[in-house]
């Protein structure tokens, strides 16, 4: 089935062409294809995700600069503004799609600029098929990490915010972006998620990347590791597995759509 057969006769909120969003992503696009540590850190990321996959069609939300091509079979591209290389434009928290109809949602660098999260995993979860699956690549607040997001990072960080809503079950104000809502969301506060979002159970969370994506200084700035010393940096990367929780820069999610909730 085609993408439009799988679309909601309801529509989506009209999306905007922004000419501005569209330089700085085409400068992104440039900055993938000289970097091979950039490229590198998200395939390894993905590969992993991947292999969590349901069969059937997916939709990567917020695709920004389109990098995740390969990934996944019958993935088509979103994102919030008009972009040439996406296959739609939708809003993550109100996507145009029938109930049930998708098998993955997938998206890197997402969840934490949402204003209402958990109104994206509630959405995700109409539009999953039972045993679809979310899958996210985040930032993640380790021991080492978080003080570097905040002090190098552009974007917030702050582990005393709040991604819950309140006791009424009405969504609180919408925030700003804060990079920490990942890991207070699958780490710190899984029970509450499992509450307030029981269709979708973390099935894989893993703090993952201490070197080789710090060190390929991502989208804005240059490199700080030799591309002679890559492998060498992905056998530390390995060997250091189990302190991710505490030295880790990124975390990877699975989460699956219970068939009976």
């Amino acid at each position: 089935m085609g993408l439009n057969g799988l679309r909601s006769s309801l529509g989506a909120p009209a999306a905007a062409k922004r000419p501005d969003a569209i330089a700085e992503l085409e400068t992104h696009r440039q900055v993938w294809q000289k970097k091979r540590l950039l490229r590198s850190a998200y395939s390894d990321a993905w590969q992993a995700l991947g292999a969590f996959a349901a069969p059937g069609p997916s939709l990567e939300i917020g695709c920004g600069c389109g990098n995740l091509d390969g990934v996944l079979r019958q993935c088509w591209k979103s994102d919030i503004v008009v972009l040439p290389w996406a296959d739609l434009a939708a809003d993550a928290m109100h996507l145009p799609f029938r109930t049930g109809a998708l098998s993955n949602i997938v998206g890197t660098d997402v969840l934490h600029h949402l204003p209402r999260p958990l109104e994206f995993l509630r959405e995700a979860a109409r539009v999953l098929r039972p045993e679809g699956r979310v899958l996210l690549l985040e930032p993640y607040m380790s021991w080492l990490s978080y003080p570097a997001y905040r002090r190098f990072h552009a974007e917030p960080a702050d582990l005393g915010g709040n991604p819950f809503e309140d006791v009424q079950g009405k969504p609180v104000a919408a925030r700003d972006v804060n990079q920490a809502v990942p890991t207070l969301l699958f780490c710190r506060n899984r029970d509450a998620l499992a509450r307030v979002a029981p269709q979708l159970e973390v099935i894989y969370c893993a703090p993952r990347d201490a070197i080789v994506y710090p060190l390929s200084g991502g989208y804005s700035r240059p490199s700080l590791l030799p591309l002679a010393l890559e492998r060498w940096a992905w056998r530390m990367e390995r060997l250091l597995k189990r302190l991710m929780p505490v030295i880790g820069f990124r975390l990877a999610v699975a989460l699956r759509r219970n068939g009976n909730a």
